[in-house]
């Protein structure tokens, strides 16, 4: 099954969106996705294979963004 978490704020939403995804608790899930939108209206997109906590383990120490969307598959 899939999940999909969407949040948007004032601030940064990257770290809502790991956390929501594993409220879903979706166990058999083989990939996850995260897309940021910045300020400038840039949308930028991650993937990692694996299991949701992967998402909060992203190599892109710059990640953050007003409005953001993440999925399970």
């Amino acid at each position: 099954m899939c999940g999909i978490v969407a949040t948007t704020g004032p601030c940064d939403v990257y770290g809502l969106l790991p956390k929501g995804v594993k409220r879903l608790k979706y166990r058999r899930c083989d990939s996850a996705s995260i897309a940021l939108q910045d300020g400038e209206g840039c949308v930028h997109r991650w993937r990692v294979p694996g299991k949701t906590p992967r998402l909060e383990a992203l190599p892109d120490t710059n990640l953050s963004g007003l409005f953001g969307v993440a999925h399970t598959r």
